[in-house]
């Protein structure tokens, strides 16, 4: 199995902001780039190039700490792990 047909992005955000409520906001990303699955926050993925990915959602998450895993977008198991790394984008609405 090549380790590209099993890549996946998967991001959880938990909001940080002085709130009375916080919301979590989670994607998954295929190695394409498809928004394969997500909440009703998660509304558009891109795939820059190797590695390089950018998940959008419908609310701000600047003020929200970020994870990511890397899988299978089917639920299998990943037999190639690697590193995977989150970064906020100025607009506020991706990471």
């Amino acid at each position: 199995m090549k380790i590209n047909e099993v890549l996946t992005l998967m991001i959880l955000l938990a909001g940080t902001e002085k709130m009375a409520v916080s919301r979590n906001f989670f994607a998954v990303i295929d190695q394409n780039g498809g928004l394969v699955r997500g909440d009703s926050g998660a509304v558009n993925a891109l795939h820059y190039g190797p590695g390089r990915y950018e998940v959008a959602f419908n609310s701000a998450v600047n003020g929200s700490s970020y994870t990511a895993t890397i899988g299978d977008p089917a639920n299998a198991l990943v037999y190639n792990p690697g590193l995977v790394f989150t970064a906020g984008v100025a607009s506020g609405y991706s990471i």
